[in-house]
């Protein structure tokens, strides 16, 4: 019985050996290159995620999911020009990937919902005025994303709701800091420019 333990003890030992042998031959290639890549944003080691990702592009030049990868990375570092530079080579190789364009509205929307985050209300409504361009930019690409499977098309249209509402919560915030603004001017004494804020907010409430 203890020889049969013994044996099967054995056994285990070089079976794992042979795993990690395995593994660590195997550990630069193509899928297992990006597997780490994933594993290094959701740890938040972004960093590393963008230099494995990097090696995986390199060797497969022709693979969307590289510089896509890369690019969720560079996206979670608030990097968002840089992001839409790596979306835009894996545009290039797949541009019927409905994730690409969705994850380009992201670098959009994830900047505002960023700007937006403070519950200041003294936020400068020129902060807040970006955010809503920003939005816009984003609902734009939704518009022109590929749909070409139900899925795709309910997932954009999710998205494009979300963005919406994100827009509408932008007006309505900028509307009531342009009153506080215009109640600031009634009480300075600025009759005229208080009257134009107010103009400006009773515009924003409308969108």
């Amino acid at each position: 019985m203890r020889r049969i333990i013994l044996i099967l003890v054995v056994v285990g030992a070089l079976g794992a050996v042979g795993a990690g042998v395995w593994w660590w031959i195997h550990r630069d290639s193509g899928e297992t290159l990006l597997a780490r890549a994933e594993l290094a944003i959701r740890a938040k080691n972004f960093d590393r995620a963008i230099e494995l990702s990097k090696r995986y592009a390199a060797a497969n030049p022709d693979d969307w999911k590289g510089p896509f990868v890369q690019a969720e990375a560079h996206m979670s570092l608030g990097q968002y020009e840089e992001a839409r530079n790596r979306l835009d080579v894996a545009a290039k190789a797949a541009p019927d990937e409905v994730r690409i364009a969705m994850a380009r509205a992201d670098t959009y929307a994830h900047a505002a919902r960023r700007s937006l985050a403070s519950n200041d209300p003294n936020l400068p409504a020129d902060v807040m005025e970006e955010a809503i361009g920003q939005f816009e930019e984003a609902k734009k690409v939704l518009e022109k994303a590929p749909t070409s499977d139900e899925k795709a098309a309910l997932d954009v249209s999710e998205a494009l709701g979300l963005i919406r509402m994100d827009i509408g919560y932008a007006w309505k915030r900028l509307g009531n800091r342009l009153k506080n603004e215009a109640e600031v001017l009634k009480a300075a004494g600025a009759t005229e420019q208080a009257a134009a804020k107010e103009k400006e907010a009773d515009d924003a409430g409308k969108r």
